[in-house]
């Protein structure tokens, strides 16, 4: 959506233009707390770049 705002607006009408905006928020309480993961960071990690290696190579 387009809001044109000239230079002979007021603060008031410009503020009243801005708030008729929707504004979509983010839902990041969607995506908080901690990634279950079994084993160790490290391990987890390689066994992660050995199946790049299978599918590159």
């Amino acid at each position: 959506m387009t809001v044109v705002i000239s230079k002979k607006d007021s603060r008031k009408t410009i503020v009243k233009k801005l708030k008729s905006l929707r504004h979509k928020g983010f839902a990041a309480h969607k995506f908080l707390g901690k990634v279950k993961a079994e084993g160790d960071g490290l391990t987890i990690q390689k066994r992660l770049r050995h199946g790049w290696k299978k599918r590159s190579g």
